[in-house]
């Protein structure tokens, strides 16, 4: 059995991208478009890659007072997927916790939101058969100290184990120690792959037995972001490396 979905993270849409005032105005134009750019390139690869997920670890705004054109443009994408049958995954983070202002939007049917008060394993199902679960909590507020990934447990459901988790894994320097926690403490929840957010630059931390894995964000903010950008297509398959391209 094998399971396809996309992982990404920090996609900061509406971000003010640092560094406007300098750049001439078409082009600063483009930049403060290239937020919701780099999402809609990650829903095209969806649909072209017909996965059948899409996990986002986090930080889907730049500030917790997110604007309404982030909200609806974010929701238009989800509402892509849902049509195509894709369901999508969400947790939120330090710049988008859930105590911050939401518009009273409804959600397409196949978009999953966790809560902020314990972690919930959702189930992904495609004929009858559970492919995976899907465990993941959001931030409650933006100020999460705790260690989250001890909270885990892959349990006993059928099909994989993935996490999704807004983390600093192993006290990253130059990032906020926000939930932070170690490899040995993702390693003690017994999922297959560990679906990151938080560090803006793509990271495999482990390879497999569990996958750890940091998508890095899809677009860079400012000049020290400099490098490849984009998220993760991830094929698992059992008794195999993870396929992360």
């Amino acid at each position: 059995m094998a399971f396809k979905f996309i992982h990404c993270s920090d996609l900061h849409i509406d971000s003010p991208f640092k560094g406007f005032s300098s750049v001439d105005n078409p082009l600063a134009e483009v930049l403060r478009k290239s937020t919701y750019q780099a999402f809609q390139n990650i829903i095209d690869l969806a649909l072209k890659e017909e996965v059948e997920a899409v996990l986002i670890a986090g930080d889907i705004y730049d500030g917790s007072d997110k604007s309404l054109e982030a909200q609806l443009k974010f929701r238009r994408g989800l509402q892509e997927l849902s049509d195509a049958k894709i369901d999508t995954f969400i947790v939120h983070g330090n710049h988008d916790p859930l105590d911050g202002w939401s518009a009273s939007l409804e959600w397409p049917e196949r978009v999953h939101i966790f809560s902020g008060s314990q972690v919930e394993s959702l189930p992904i199902e495609k004929n009858g058969v559970v492919k995976a679960y899907i465990h993941g909590i959001s931030f409650p507020k933006r100020d999460v100290k705790e260690n989250l990934a001890q909270k885990f447990s892959r349990g006993s459901g059928e099909g994989f184990a993935i996490g999704l988790l807004h983390s600093n894994v192993g006290h990253q320097s130059g990032h906020d120690n926000y939930a932070p926690c170690s490899i040995d403490d993702l390693i003690a929840g017994k999922m297959d792959y560990w679906a990151l957010g938080h560090i803006h630059r793509f990271q495999v931390l482990r390879e497999s037995n569990p996958a750890v894995v940091y998508s890095g964000n899809p677009q860079a903010r400012h000049m020290r972001e400099a490098g490849e950008k984009g998220c993760c297509l991830v094929t698992l398959n059992e008794k195999t490396v993870p396929l992360i391209q």
